[in-house]
């Protein structure tokens, strides 16, 4: 995120803005990537700081004042911060969106509930939002190659966590493939999931197989129509399994 924000901050740079726009222009950026975000000013002032938009001094009292009459800036004086509305935000991202090398994009999760990796590792989220945002987006080859990636991950994740980490290492160190880890499970001697659980493992490999290889056949909204009531509970399952939560 502290690449991205200075990738933003040198484009910024070709603006003609004064202290306190760019210590605006610098919430915007945080909040357009977490939306509940909150700034106190030594928060402001240090990212001003940080990404090297101010290299003088910053009068503190002073910026907070003007910050405080800034027409798009609300103000807690309870709990002393600083925040950006919705409606400056849809102004501000007409102004500043053009800047981002990488703009945000509207995510709802139509095919994986974001919800199930709430408390797990940074990866996972992040993944499930590309996901979701390729099958949103219509790209739903990557949206394929993308799950089938999640499920490896997971897979390898959980054989791990139950301690049968050899099992699944080649000569070399490296890990099993896909086929490999899902033929362990069909066996049923190592890691144990529910009943129909190997059906759904075996449409998420072939679905990204197909969508990784097949010269011909372009992925469709409707390849995924068998699977999406059907992959949260695999998820869920293999969430526990590996313990990432």
């Amino acid at each position: 995120m502290k690449a991205q924000l200075e990738d933003f901050a040198h484009a910024l740079l070709s603006l003609k803005t004064n202290e306190t726009e760019k210590a605006v222009a610098c919430m915007w950026f945080e909040t357009y990537h977490n939306p509940n975000r909150v700034f106190t000013i030594k928060e402001i002032i240090s990212a001003l700081n940080g990404v090297g938009l101010i290299t003088s001094p910053i009068n503190g009292p002073r910026l907070s004042e003007k910050l405080k009459k800034h027409k798009k800036v609300t103000f807690d004086r309870i709990n002393q911060v600083f925040t950006l509305p919705a409606v400056s935000m849809k102004q501000l991202n007409e102004e500043f969106e053009k800047l981002l090398q990488v703009k945000q994009v509207k995510i709802v999760g139509a095919l994986i509930d974001p919800a199930l990796f709430d408390g797990t590792r940074e990866y996972f989220p992040k993944l499930t939002r590309e996901i979701n945002g390729s099958f949103e987006y219509g790209f739903f080859d990557g949206a394929a190659v993308l799950l089938r990636r999640m499920i490896e991950s997971l897979l390898i994740e959980a054989f791990i966590f139950q301690k049968l980490e050899g099992i699944i290492k080649k000569p070399d160190n490296s890990y099993k493939m896909l086929d490999d880890l899902i033929g362990l499970v069909k066996s049923g001697h190592h890691l144990r999931l529910s009943r129909g659980m190997d059906k759904i493992l075996d449409a998420v490999k072939e679905l990204g197989d197909t969508a990784s290889h097949h010269r011909f056949h372009i992925a469709m909204n409707n390849d995924f129509d068998w699977l999406k009531s059907r992959i949260g509970k695999l998820l869920s399952e293999l969430i526990v399994k590996s313990g990432i939560r």
